[in-house]
């Protein structure tokens, strides 16, 4: 069987219009470290290449992620009267709008259409998933959320440190390869949107009787 020969960071221009910075998809010659939450700042693909912030999503790991992370602030403007500027509230932090894109690379010469189905089934959950990534646990993982129970892994098999958070997949994308782009080579692209939990507190039922 013949091999296919091709570079990741190409592809990614080719898919996407930028080519990751270093070290995203180099070999490097490093420990795999890990981030203070526990999450793995090296994974490795099909055939045991290294490459920089793995992602994985609802227990399904995701194949070159590039994450891009959002954050909008709702903030109220009040007029002065008779002076310049405004009065600004801070209302709240809006929700994390993660992007994620990606390359799905079979090991194989044909379509990894298996992987392709993974990756929709994952989409079609009607819930929230965890997330596990050096990047999203900074902005998404708190203290408080270390004894949920929807705990997911990371690339290798272990917790991160028992805490994750949830993240609901809102868009989910598969680019159209180039005429250059390899049959077991399909681009990706997710949008998520963080998911907080919280509770409702019922107070006492009273009668106006």
């Amino acid at each position: 069987m013949a091999e296919i020969s091709f570079s990741i960071p190409d592809l990614f221009q080719q898919a996407f219009g930028f080519s990751p910075d270093e070290p995203q998809f180099q070999d490097l010659s490093v420990p795999v470290l890990q981030s203070k939450n526990g999450s793995p700042y090296y994974g490795f693909d099909g055939k045991g290449r290294r490459y920089f912030m793995p992602v994985t999503l609802g227990g399904l790991t995701l194949q070159y992620p590039v994450v891009d992370i959002t954050v909008k602030k709702t903030i109220v403007d009040t007029p002065m009267v008779n002076r310049r500027g405004s009065v600004k509230e801070l209302i709240s932090i809006q929700e994390y709008e993660i992007n994620i894109k990606g390359l799905i690379v079979g090991l194989t010469p044909d379509y990894p259409e298996n992987e392709v189905t993974a990756l929709r089934e994952l989409f079609e959950k009607n819930e929230s998933v965890a997330i596990v990534c050096p990047k999203t646990d900074i902005f998404l993982i708190t203290q408080d959320r270390a004894s949920q129970n929807n705990q997911g892994t990371n690339l290798f098999g272990t917790q991160a440190k028992n805490q994750v958070d949830q993240v609901v997949i809102t868009e989910l994308k598969l680019v159209t390869a180039g005429k250059s782009f390899a049959p077991n080579v399909q681009p990706y692209e997710m949008n998520l949107s963080s998911d907080t939990p919280f509770s409702l507190i019922y107070g006492i039922p009273f009668s106006l009787d």
